[in-house]
């Protein structure tokens, strides 16, 4: 018994390493493919990343007419940009792919995908890289650092590894929130728009959520719970807001929606599959 349960641990983490080297592997070939254009590669580096400092300014301008947003100042709200910027650059460079769904079932591609002996979510997860993405990180973290330097605080070690525990949950978040909303597609192919949908949305947890009703905090924080992408992990640098409590609770957040969207997905897939479409 011992013995089949260690066989069937070392499958998953031989699976699991596998998966990952696949992944290295298409990002290796985006990456060799959008630098054969050298040029136009740091070109859109370059504004995508500038694009984030214009951001700034654009806040800079904003603050220059207002001293708080709710008790929240320049640099505070600077950093909850920051943060949902990180979490979804991070996210849209790990599964860009997914966005791409609607267009492979109508064009048939999706079955050629399924017919490989490959996992389906990581060839669409890896089959995309949008250099753009990559700008937008390289400026969400210029972004991070001015507001640290404006904030001029110093978090303890406890600050810090909360605040990354907080901010990789985000992206855990994120990463379910768009497997769910691209697994809706396998029901119906009307729903193309819902991927750009959740990605602008993302805009409401760049700002206090105390200046929205509690029924929108509720919904941000348990049904679409955007605030832990940005939101809930600058409260662990910050130390204020009046819902700091929930920062905790953002792991199992992480957690609920990934079963939730690997359940979706796995329902989604089946059901394409079965109705061979």
């Amino acid at each position: 018994m011992i013995k089949k349960e260690s066989n069937k641990n070392n499958n998953i983490v031989s699976q699991t390493l596998k998966a990952i080297k696949l992944w290295f592997y298409y990002r290796k070939m985006n990456i060799l493919s959008a630098i054969e254009y050298r040029a136009n590669f740091f070109l859109i580096l370059l504004v995508s990343s500038f694009e984030q400092i214009g951001q700034v300014l654009l806040l800079v301008i904003l603050f220059n007419q207002i001293d708080y947003i709710n008790g929240w100042g320049f640099g505070e709200v600077l950093l909850l940009s920051a943060s949902a910027t990180l979490v979804s650059s991070i996210v849209l460079i790990i599964i860009a792919g997914l966005g791409s769904i609607p267009y492979e079932i109508r064009t048939g591609e999706l079955d050629i995908l399924l017919a490989r002996p490959k996992s389906l979510y990581l060839q669409l997860a890896g089959s995309r890289l949008w250099l753009i993405d990559i700008g937008t990180l390289i400026g969400g973290i210029i972004k991070f650092i001015i507001a640290i330097v404006y904030i001029s605080i110093s978090p303890s070690l406890i600050d810090i590894v909360l605040y990354f525990i907080a901010l990789i949950s985000g992206i855990v978040i994120l990463i379910a929130l768009t497997t769910i909303t691209m697994s809706i597609t396998f029901f119906s192919t009307k729903v193309r728009n819902f991927f750009f949908v959740l990605y602008r949305s993302l805009g409401l947890g760049e700002y206090p959520l105390e200046i929205y009703g509690s029924g929108i905090v509720f919904l941000l924080t348990f049904i679409l719970p955007l605030g832990f992408i940005s939101y809930y992990p600058a409260q662990a640098l910050l130390h204020k807001g009046v819902y700091s409590q929930f920062t905790l609770f953002a792991p199992i957040i992480a957690i609920v929606f990934s079963l939730i969207a690997s359940y979706i997905w796995s329902k989604g897939v089946r059901r394409y599959t079965s109705t061979g479409s």
